[in-house]
């Protein structure tokens, strides 16, 4: 018997208007599970992206790409060695920093940050530092003696505002004749920004004159240079200089980005959990349509048919099932993924609220990012768990005697 059937016969079990009303029900619902785990996980994929790279964006907004900084001592000439790493592929700006970890103290409170001593002017070439500042300007830390930059998130924990003063302690010790204190400046708040991520209450800024004369560099040095990319990603690539220590945004990030990327795995492994439910639904489908069609395998193997006809026949059954249901599963993924924002926003107006406050969540819409190979992934799941199982019951199929299947009909 020809091996063209097996398509045949396998779209006709699919598409026949007599089965039971019971089989095409269950054929239904199994594969309606199908279409909604296949969207839902092409649409939740899409959204974690989504605040992947938001979240990849206004971390970028604080942070240099690269920082470099001398093996050892202290970068004394960087206004050449900023040239020097200029010329380098890639970099398209550079500036000089001093960074420490200090703590911050007003009115009682408290808080721990990363202090960055910066060239206003450089800075800007570096980061967007001065698009984000929501009060105050941030050019002001040249015009001012000790003056400094804060994040909203410590602003507000300080409670402080543009105007009033914070205290900044280092941990290093002054012996005077009263006993020993802990080193402090007093500071000018003179603006506060918003990047809307953890940088927002873990920086602060501060002029790079007056970080020199606060960390006690002399002679205009500088502890090393903010490194600025034309692609971000260009980083992965980065070729470090002999005498030089480096580290990328990537590297100084990986906590973070390691939880993420966590987060994603688990929500994929659960959300694969569903396809695979639905998936292998398509068990019950299969055992069904076998007892259904007994008489018929009988008469096909009666006719030549060998077993392995028999079984190919209905594991191309279900994976039509599985291809229904992944295709349409896919379309309705994509296309939620691709207005997850629009249709979340609609979803605000209706309701009067918002469903993400800005003040808690720093975002005020759903972000997605759609990724083609996370949609090929998923699909192909799909598909080779709807193979899978279908492949019990085609076993069974073939198995099929004729003469006992055909001894009651």
């Amino acid at each position: 018997m020809s091996n063209h059937f097996t398509p045949f016969v396998a779209l006709r079990y699919l598409t026949a208007r007599k089965r039971s009303q019971w089989l095409s029900f269950i054929s239904l619902v199994s594969t309606l599970g199908l279409v909604l785990g296949v969207a839902s996980l092409i649409t939740v994929l899409s959204v974690m992206n989504g605040f992947s790279v938001e979240l990849k964006q206004r971390l970028l907004a604080t942070i240099p790409h690269v920082y470099v900084e001398p093996e050892v001592g202290d970068l004394t000439d960087w206004q050449s060695a900023r040239q020097l790493w200029l010329e380098q592929q890639g970099v398209i700006a550079a500036a000089p920093v001093i960074s420490r970890q200090v703590m911050l103290v007003s009115g009682g409170l408290t808080r721990a940050i990363n202090l960055h001593a910066v060239e206003p002017e450089l800075e800007q070439q570096v980061s967007s530092l001065p698009s984000v500042m929501v009060e105050g300007n941030f050019d002001d830390l040249n015009e001012a003696n000790y003056g400094i930059v804060l994040g909203a998130v410590t602003a507000q924990q300080l409670g402080v505002f543009p105007g009033q003063r914070v205290d900044v302690i280092l941990p290093q010790l002054n012996t005077t004749a009263l006993g020993i204190f802990p080193r402090t400046k007093r500071f000018k708040v003179l603006g506060v920004f918003e990047a809307g991520a953890q940088v927002d209450g873990s920086e602060a800024f501060i002029a790079l004159k007056d970080g020199q004369r606060l960390f006690r560099y002399r002679d205009g040095a500088v502890a090393g240079l903010r490194l600025s990319y034309s692609d971000m990603l260009q980083t992965d690539r980065f070729v470090n200089l002999s005498g030089w220590k480096s580290t990328t945004w990537v590297e100084s990030n990986a906590a973070l980005f390691g939880a993420i990327a966590m987060e994603k795995l688990m929500m994929t492994f659960l959300l694969l959990i569903v396809v695979a439910v639905a998936a292998f639904n398509v068990v019950s489908i299969m055992s069904m349509l076998v007892n259904d069609k007994r008489a018929d395998i009988a008469v096909m193997r009666v006719m030549g048919a060998s077993s392995g006809s028999i079984r190919n026949i209905f594991m191309t059954t279900g994976l039509l099932i599985g291809m229904v249901g992944s295709v349409i599963g896919c379309f309705l993924g994509v296309l939620l993924a691709l207005n997850i924002g629009r249709l979340v926003a609609a979803v605000e107006r209706f309701v009067g609220g918002a469903m993400f406050d800005p003040s808690v969540y720093y975002i005020s819409e759903l972000p997605s990012h759609l990724l083609w190979s996370d949609v090929l992934l998923v699909v192909l799941v799909s598909l080779v768990l709807s193979v899978l199982s279908s492949y019990y019951p085609a076993k069974r199929a073939a198995a099929i005697e004729p003469s006992r299947a055909l001894q009651y009909e």
